[in-house]
């Protein structure tokens, strides 16, 4: 192989796959830290997670409104949602019902909680739409969302930054962070 790129071999599920992947060997490693190691070294178990806001694009389209809530729910509670409660969003569970396999109940038992910490990598914002039918396959198609940087008036998101390739929002938005149970971990913010 020349290139460290990991072979596709299903487009439909492979995302979820590694995700899955990702999230038993977190459980693991924390179900052994805390059982060897924790007496002795007094550590705590974090996860870093990116995210960024959703705003709907049309702001009286209760549709735009489930969109935005659906894209939070893809881009951090696929991850958030099962290490505090242990298993996936219920809207990720609908959407991507035929690629995503659910955890059984031993593995959310070992999922729930498995985090002392969350942190957060926050870049951009984004309008987001329902799309019925969008192109592609698995994850991105399954969300049946548009992105968008400016909403249905052509109002940008934020102004872009320096290089002109990203809109930047100064200051994420702490709603995102207490819905959905999105607020069970103290969630430690600087200041901005």
């Amino acid at each position: 192989m020349n290139n460290a790129w990991f072979p596709v071999n299903n487009l439909n599920k492979d995302a979820y796959t590694a995700a899955r992947n990702l999230l038993l060997c977190h459980s693991a490693a924390a179900k052994s830290y805390r059982r060897k190691f924790k007496i002795y070294q007094e550590g705590q178990i974090g996860i870093v997670l990116n995210t960024c806001n959703h705003y709907r694009f049309n702001n009286t389209s209760k549709e735009d409104k489930d969109a935005a809530e659906r894209a939070t729910e893809f881009m951090i509670g696929w991850f958030w949602e099962p290490v505090i409660h242990g298993q996936y969003p219920e809207s990720v569970l609908q959407y991507a019902e035929s690629n995503i396999v659910p955890f059984s109940n031993e593995e959310k038992e070992e999922l729930a909680k498995s985090v002392d910490w969350v942190g957060l990598n926050y870049y951009t914002s984004y309008f987001v739409a329902h799309e019925q039918n969008p192109p592609g396959v698995g994850y991105p198609a399954d969300q049946q969302i548009m992105f968008s940087y400016t909403d249905k008036d052509g109002n940008p998101v934020g102004e872009p930054d320096s290089e002109k390739t990203t809109t930047a929002i100064s200051q994420p938005d702490k709603r995102a962070l207490t819905q959905k149970g999105f607020s069970i971990i103290k969630t430690i913010l600087p200041p901005f």
